[in-house]
């Protein structure tokens, strides 16, 4: 009952984003640090983040929010002052909200 509940709520919400003009997105859930330190998240937030890890002598990071990837996203094309407000969303999945 509460995966059918969970289901229906995220049906209803990525058709309301959708309605509301919501682009849904999925980002990947480990970044490149650069990223990060790039956006300005990664000196800011460092001490809350977990440990970066080593991957072939690069850093990588658990995802700690979406803004730098949705930034990786927009600047993917060129748009016009006419396309603006874009809105991304995330994409959930199964019962976490």
């Amino acid at each position: 009952m509460a995966q059918r509940c969970g289901m229906r709520w995220n049906v209803w919400l990525r058709d309301a984003q959708i309605e509301n003009g919501y682009l849904p997105v999925v980002t990947p859930h480990i970044g490149n640090i650069k990223l990060y330190e790039t956006s300005g998240h990664y000196p800011y937030y460092k001490d809350s983040q977990y440990t970066p890890i080593d991957v072939d002598d690069e850093q990588f990071l658990l995802k700690p929010m979406n803004c730098p990837h949705h930034i990786m996203i927009y600047k993917s094309e060129q748009h016009s002052y006419r396309d603006l407000p874009l809105r991304f969303c995330r994409v959930r999945y199964g019962l976490s909200l």
